[in-house]
């Protein structure tokens, strides 16, 4: 049986019905041994034209310095960091580790790591505490590629690494002020070349030595152009001379000597981009027989990576090689064919968490290109396999999903089973209520759709969970529950008096209740986070920035009489007595979400708000829901079924994703079981990056909307709708400069001096202008194309 341990918790994988949880004996929950593994390969071998990388990379690794490498795709991020990781041990007697980051949460990441660094005796995922501790005694020199989100997410990284080197790559800069960040160039003339004549397996002629230099400075010494040139030439379908004039058709030139089968089989690594897989799993989705041969020649021309038995496509490639082998591959059937292979295969494999991180990779698409349906099954063969490999975070995002899938076709089993899985997770990280919740209504669930096994095995987690507790607010933080107290029986009937005194008051008191105005709407308070390579008190691990703000709830009074006896005549007069009606608070009432970057793929950012209880009696809060826009999505409820004692508190996580450029507006709705609601007003920004770029000897401009750049540079685009860029030359003076031709997204347009973008993910486009002539030299140039 599949199983992996969590402090005192086993959780065992019963087929078709998810996890069932088992308690251990004191002896068996204590820490699992765990042993450090070698410190690293023997040696890197030789990477040709990076020492001065390396050198700042080695510099950084020996002062515990984050330090990151950025550059666009094919400029050799991958290769440097291999090296790096592979070098730490027999440079520095240090373990080197890499991994592909991605969007993983901290918690994820760290899991992955300690599982490089260390052998462990058997499966177990370790707290975030315990994994940070392992990394931090072992000086783990931790390698992150293809780390993605922005400023604040790569210090929620570092935050979880005190103690160890930090390097990291990614298509643009990221680091900020925690660290180094160096733009990785070209190589140099003399290491392009050289790459050249390896991978042609020959001398350069005296003719191509020229139309080399030529190609070498038009790609600007880009290691995947040089291999994809040498690719073409080498199997005689085209010349360097040739490639050298038409450099931005070295993709679809590339492209166009493959096979069918080469085609769908890059078609389908497209469409998984960022995932190594096995032959035998890309075959089934391909619907072909044996593919070893096509995917050792598309590695050979530079179109695929390999590592081990396994291949895959940089994520930085996918988008362009869909937009051309789109109709080679469907979302929809590779959906079918990686969920009927993960349900033969053994869960706890490596292949399957191969073929569960592909599952992951295509939920990004959505329910528009894979239907609710497809959604619902890739959950189901998936989930179970990413919790085994201790990949809870994950879990938690795509149950979340799950469950919403299921409920738009109507599918009561699957929201059942995503309820106890979530359920279950909660169980063993000690989020009582919320297991408690998730457990009672998924056992429910199961036994109206007559899922008798289901059921008794929700039940069965449900036994696990402590008797109910009661939390004291003021001896915890603000925004942290109280200390657990068993309920004794006297304690029992007191809350079930007060709850009934409740009920009444509420049935009498209702229009009351809504005269309290904005000003009884729920507090809600951002938590607070620590600087990076500091560690929290309480650690809370988010996937994205957290605002801290401080409300202060204002003093509760109450207006009471005088006894009809007094001799005084009847006045009002405030008191310090709480009351019973009032709304649970909200604060702020509105936030502002940090700007998100819509392209797919990428990262959101969330909000945590605090619900306080206002009231001197008990209330159970209903589960948060957001209105309005689409991009707002309650991520995590503590609230939902949760009793709140007089003035404590619970947590409500909101995450802002959106998929389209412009302003999003939402509302958080909160209400507890009498009715009374709170409401905060969400807004927040989605974001496409233009990155422009200039090449050439002469000098101009691009400009149009909120783009107008005069060198290369990024511009946050944030107005929705198409975007038209202007190419013009500087102005003719001494110097007489033209307009050449766009590159990147915009190289359909040639030479035109304007190009339509519809700006709906981030986006890269060049403009070359090349001196004509200038005030000393006449006519210096000649721009070859």
């Amino acid at each position: 049986m599949n199983s992996i341990g969590y402090g005192d918790f086993r959780i065992d994988l019963i087929d078709g019905l998810g996890g069932r949880v088992e308690r251990l004996r004191p002896e068996a929950g204590r820490p699992v041994p765990v042993t450090l593994a070698r410190a690293g390969p023997a040696g890197a071998g030789l990477l040709e034209g990076r020492q001065r990388q390396l050198d700042q990379a080695w510099s950084a690794v020996a002062g515990n310095r984050p330090i990151e490498f950025a550059g666009p795709c094919g400029q050799g991020r991958t290769a440097l960091l291999r090296h790096i990781a592979a070098g730490a041990g027999a440079r520095l007697g240090r373990p080197g580790v890499y991994l592909t980051a991605g969007d993983d949460a901290p918690d994820d990441l760290l899991h992955r790591l300690v599982g490089e660094v260390y052998v462990v005796d058997r499966r177990v995922k370790q707290t975030a505490g315990t994994c940070t501790t392992l990394l931090e005694r072992a000086e783990a020199v931790v390698v992150l590629d293809e780390l993605t989100g922005d400023t604040d997410r790569v210090a929620a990284v570092l935050r979880v690494l005190p103690g160890c080197a930090v390097v990291i790559a990614s298509d643009q800069p990221r680091l900020g002020g925690y660290g180094d960040s160096v733009v990785l160039p070209g190589l140099a003339d003399t290491v392009a070349a050289a790459v050249l004549r390896h991978d042609l397996g020959r001398p350069l002629t005296a003719y191509e030595s020229e139309a080399a230099a030529r190609l070498i400075a038009a790609v600007h010494g880009r290691p995947l152009a040089l291999r994809q040139a040498a690719a073409l030439v080498r199997t005689y379908e085209q010349t360097l001379a040739t490639l050298a004039d038409r450099p931005g058709d070295l993709d679809r030139l590339s492209l166009g000597g493959l096979s069918s089968l080469q085609r769908g089989i890059l078609a389908a690594l497209a469409l998984l981009a960022g995932v190594r897989l096995p032959g035998d799993l890309i075959s089934a989705i391909t619907g072909t027989g044996d593919v070893a041969e096509a995917l050792v020649e598309l590695r050979d021309r530079g179109f695929v990576e390999q590592r081990g038995d396994r291949f895959g496509l940089p994520v930085c490639k996918a988008e362009g090689y869909l937009g051309v082998l789109g109709d080679y591959v469907s979302a929809g059937s590779a959906a079918r064919e990686i969920v009927d292979w993960l349900t033969t295969r053994d869960p706890g494999s490596e292949a399957s968490l191969s073929a569960a991180s592909a599952a992951l990779s295509l939920l990004k698409f959505g329910a528009k290109r894979l239907g609710w349906d497809a959604v619902v099954q890739l959950i189901r063969v998936a989930e179970p396999v990413l919790a085994l490999a201790g990949r809870w975070e994950t879990c938690r995002r795509i149950l979340n999903l799950g469950t919403r899938a299921g409920r738009a076709i109507g599918d009561q089993g699957a929201q059942a089973f995503f309820g106890h899985e979530q359920g279950t997770l909660a169980l063993c990280q000690d989020r009582t209520e919320e297991a408690r919740a998730l457990l009672t209504e998924a056992a429910r669930m199961r036994e109206s759709i007559g899922d008798r096994a289901g059921a008794e095995l929700s039940r069965h987690n449900l036994s696990l969970l402590t008797v109910p507790v009661v939390t004291v607010a003021a001896a915890s933080a603000p925004g942290r529950p109280a200390p657990a107290r068993r309920w004794e029986p006297r304690r029992m009937v007191s809350l079930a008096v007060a709850t009934l005194g409740v009920l009444v008051l509420v049935a009498i008191g209702v229009n009351a209740a809504f005269k309290n105005g904005p000003d009884s709407a729920a507090v809600v308070t951002a938590s607070p986070t620590a600087a990076p390579g500091r560690s929290p008190a309480t650690p809370v691990l988010t996937t994205g920035p957290t605002r801290t703000t401080t409300t202060s709830a204002p003093a509760i009074t109450s207006p009471t009489t005088t006894s009809p006896s007094s001799p005084a005549s009847p006045t009002t007069s405030p008191t310090t007595v709480p009351p019973t009606n009032l709304s649970p608070r909200l604060a702020p009432s509105r936030t502002e979400f940090p700007g998100v970057d819509v392209t797919p793929g990428g990262p959101g950012t969330v909000q945590d708000f605090v619900v306080t209880n206002p009231n001197n009696v008990a209330v159970i809060m209903a589960a948060a829901r957001v209105d309005g826009s689409g991009a707002y999505t309650v991520e995590a409820d503590d609230c939902a079924g949760q009793e709140i004692v007089p003035q404590g508190q619970c947590q409500v996580r909101v995450a802002f994703s959106p998929t389209t450029i412009g302003r999003h507006i939402g509302t958080l709705l909160l209400a507890d079981a009498g009715g009374r609601t709170a409401a905060a007003r969400l807004s927040g920004t989605g974001f496409a990056l233009l990155t422009v770029t200039f090449t050439g000897t002469g000098k101009g401009t691009v400009a149009g909307g909120e783009a107008d750049c005069g060198a290369s540079c990024s511009v946050r685009i944030t107005k929705p709708g198409p975007l038209t860029l202007t190419a013009a030359p500087a102005p003719p003076g001494r110097d007489v400069t033209r307009f050449a031709n766009w590159t990147g997204e915009c190289s359909q347009f040639k030479n035109q001096p304007t190009c339509p973008l519809p700006m709906i993910r981030d986006t890269t486009v060049g403009a070359a202008f090349f001196l004509v002539s200038d005030g000393r030299a006449g006519v210096a140039e000649k721009p070859g194309g």
